[in-house]
């Protein structure tokens, strides 16, 4: 079974350019693996950047959030509207206090988890990023602020969380059983 993930980058003429590979090239000496047992992601570090004016990142499947293709572009904006498609464990949005440049890893484990979460994955296809990028206003994400986007194995999965200054870690592992979350106020990081 392999990772596939494709990122897209700016170029300096404001072109697109997108990058897929069928299996992760391991990154200056990181490797990539699956779990066989449980089929989720071990030992992986897949790094990215990306750009937030909104002060917030996402991790979502992009089958979770179809039913918000037509809403407004700001529909997460609103506290109420946010807390229930996370509450629905449809997407993972990470409030980090303020706008800039962020990079992040995935790895087997993350240390201290600042957040613990239930994340449901119907298609296998995440995205990770900017959440200006979040299904709304007749658009998908596209990773133009960067990010990237992970497929894995459709399932339930336990998205750990931690940050320290610009560096965010993640990890991903498959669950047991579908659980809702139960946040009572916005996840900050």
């Amino acid at each position: 079974m392999s990772i596939k993930t494709s990122t897209c980058h700016q170029s300096n003429t404001g072109r697109t350019l997108s990058l897929a590979n069928d299996q992760v090239r391991p990154q200056a000496g990181i490797a990539t693996a699956m779990f066989a047992r449980r089929h989720a992601l071990k030992e992986l570090r897949l790094n990215a950047n990306f750009v937030t004016d909104t002060a917030t990142m996402c991790v979502f499947d992009i089958a979770s959030l179809k039913h918000r293709l037509e809403d407004d572009a700001d529909w997460w904006s609103i506290p109420d509207a946010e807390l229930e498609e996370v509450n629905r464990g449809n997407v993972a949005f990470l409030n980090l206090g303020s706008d800039g440049r962020y990079s992040f890893t995935f790895a087997e484990q993350v240390q201290y988890p600042q957040v613990e979460m239930n994340l449901h994955v119907p298609s296998g296809r995440l995205f990770v990023g900017a959440a200006e990028e979040v299904t709304a206003d007749g658009l998908e994400p596209e990773a133009l602020r960067g990010g990237m986007f992970i497929d894995v194995q459709p399932g339930e999965y336990m998205l750990r969380v931690s940050r320290n200054g610009t560096e965010i870690s993640l990890s991903l592992h498959l669950a047991h059983s579908s659980k809702r979350n139960e946040f009572d106020s916005l996840i900050r990081i």
